[in-house]
C-alpha cells in the first residue's frame, strides 16, 4: 500500500493528496498518517506547492466526510439497523449500533471531538451531526 500511495502522490501531485485523503475518510485502512507526512516532505522539497497540498487535503477530507454523511442520511438508522441484523457489516452488529446510539445520546459532542483524532473511528463517527442516530 505504501508504494501505491507514494506513486499516486508523485503522479498526481496535490490532486493525488486530495484523492487519497477522500479515500482515507471513506475507507479506513488507508492511513492519512502516511499520506500527509509524505505530502509535506514533497512540498518541503519543492515538488508541490504547500498551499495547494493543504487545500487539496482539506477538500479531500470534506469530500470524504460528505460521502459518508450522505450515505448515513440516505440509509437512516432503521435501515442500517436492519442491515446489521443481516450481518452486512462484518465488524458491527445491531447490538453495536444500539450501544453507539446510547453513547451518542449521552456524550454526542465529545464522542465526535475525540473520535476525529483516532484513525479508524474518524470514518465511523459523523462529524457534522451530534444528534443520536434515531434523530437523523
Amino acid at each position: 500500500m505504501t508504494d501505491w500511495i507514494f506513486a499516486t502522490i508523485d503522479r498526481l501531485g496535490p490532486a493525488g493528496v486530495g484523492l487519497l485523503i477522500a479515500l482515507e475518510t471513506v475507507i479506513p485502512p488507508i492511513p492519512s498518517e502516511l499520506i500527509l507526512p509524505l505530502a509535506g516532505f514533497r512540498a518541503r522539497a519543492g515538488a508541490m506547492h504547500p498551499l495547494l497540498v493543504w487545500l487539496a487535503a482539506t477538500l479531500g477530507a470534506l469530500a470524504g466526510a460528505l460521502v459518508l454523511y450522505w450515505l448515513g442520511a440516505r440509509l437512516g438508522y432503521e435501515r442500517l439497523h436492519r442491515l446489521a441484523g443481516k450481518r452486512w457489516f462484518v465488524l458491527a452488529s445491531q447490538r453495536d449500533l444500539e450501544r453507539g446510539h446510547r453513547l451518542f445520546a449521552r456524550h454526542g459532542s465529545w464522542v465526535v471531538a475525540v473520535s476525529r483524532c483516532v484513525p479508524v473511528l474518524r470514518s465511523l463517527v459523523p462529524a457534522g451531526r451530534t444528534a443520536g442516530p434515531l434523530e437523523w
